[in-house]
């Protein structure tokens, strides 16, 4: 007997069915995180009223990139738009380039990587960081930033948004200091959320065609 394939789980607390008839197109965020990167993508999401959803998977970043591309194959009509969040991590750094490389080329797929954690985007919302830190430095200033910070806290999209403007000319910047030819994983500190972040907010100001 053939195996089912499995299926697209909701974000936590919400009832997901896919909506065929809506009047405007869907972008779907499948992340490396099971909770963290959905909460607040879905918390973006619901405030500017964009048609998606973000959807917490478990998969390491080349499984996720492949999980994407059979997602986006079975629900052409479904989503216009796919996009893979994750981070560096520890996985090896060939590993992590692999699966940024990976998406390239597909028209419907994007990336939005951190290196080394989420997290990341979050402490560029208060400061500039261009050193190498790592994830435990990450943690530490968001405890003292916000006086408390903890793993897969749900309100974080509403308490950094006064400051995304903030955040995103603080990443670019970060991109901008790397060559072109700079391998992915030696770029650190460095994402590209903004990017997806930005790419949310085009459609959310798009009119239902």
């Amino acid at each position: 007997m053939a195996k089912r394939k499995p299926q697209l789980s909701a974000p936590m607390g919400k009832t997901y069915r896919a909506n065929q008839t809506s009047t405007r197109k869907r972008i779907l965020i499948l992340c490396e995180g099971k909770q963290t990167e959905p909460l607040y993508f879905n918390a973006l999401m619901q405030e500017k009223r964009v048609n998606g959803v973000a959807i917490g998977t478990g998969r390491n970043a080349l499984s996720l990139v492949k999980y994407a591309k059979e997602q986006r194959g079975e629900g052409a009509t479904q989503y216009a738009e796919v996009w893979c969040v994750f981070d560096r991590d520890e996985f090896p750094a060939e590993q992590f380039d692999n699966a940024i490389h990976s998406a390239e080329g597909h028209e419907f797929l994007r990336v939005a990587w951190s290196n080394e954690a989420f997290e990341l985007w979050y402490v560029l919302h208060f400061e500039y960081l261009n050193s190498s830190t790592g994830r435990q430095y990450y943690l530490a200033r968001l405890k003292a930033l916000l006086g408390d910070y903890r793993k897969a806290q749900p309100n974080m999209y509403t308490l950094l948004k006064a400051r995304m403007e903030t955040a995103q000319s603080h990443a670019q910047k970060l991109v901008a200091e790397y060559a072109e030819d700079t391998p992915f994983h030696d770029r650190i500190p460095c994402t590209t959320v903004h990017e997806l972040v930005a790419r949310l907010e085009e459609y959310a100001a798009e009119k239902p065609y």
